[in-house]
């Protein structure tokens, strides 16, 4: 008889096999196992997205004091820039001196800056959202150098009197 609807009876519940303990739990831990591996997946794309995008971009201008290669794990190249000729708000006619910390990712950019230490150098650079251990101990990478052109910017200019 077709289209007739047949009610189930207690002999039909006793056809289907019951599922044992163990049968639940591995469906239990699949569902965990799941749930966990979309977790690190979302932790994973969350973690590329900080280390790769870029902050802001800029330039800064200055006396580069050292470069160096630092790190026990992670082996990074490290910069630090004397940054002069910045007005200072709080004094009237003074200028403000900044030491900048700064990382470097491409070897060809270390080896230049390396032979220009303790001279005038211009930096471009990106700032990342946050830097990543192998990346560098900062989070502003310069990705550009400007050497010649930038030494006659930080020599004194006329008028303003410089002590020796």
């Amino acid at each position: 008889m077709e289209g007739e609807r047949r009610e189930s009876t207690t002999a039909d519940r006793a056809e289907k096999p019951r599922k044992t303990l163990g049968q639940k739990m591995r469906g239990g831990c699949r569902r965990i196992f799941i749930s966990l591996l979309l977790i690190l997946i979302a932790l994973g794309v969350m973690g590329y997205f900080i280390a790769n995008v870029n902050y802001s971009k800029a330039e800064k201008v200055g006396y580069l004091i050292k470069v160096s290669e630092k790190g026990f794990l992670f082996k990074t190249y490290e910069g630090t820039l004397h940054a002069t000729r910045i007005k200072s708000a709080e004094v009237p006619g003074a200028f403000q001196n900044e030491i900048w910390h700064f990382s470097i990712l491409d070897d060809s950019i270390y080896k230049v800056l390396s032979k220009r230490q303790g001279k005038a150098v211009g930096l471009q650079y990106v700032q990342k959202v946050k830097a990543m251990p192998w990346q560098g101990e900062t989070d502003c990478f310069v990705n550009g150098v400007k050497a010649g052109e930038m030494a006659a910017f930080l020599k004194p200019r006329a008028g303003i009197k410089t002590k020796r």
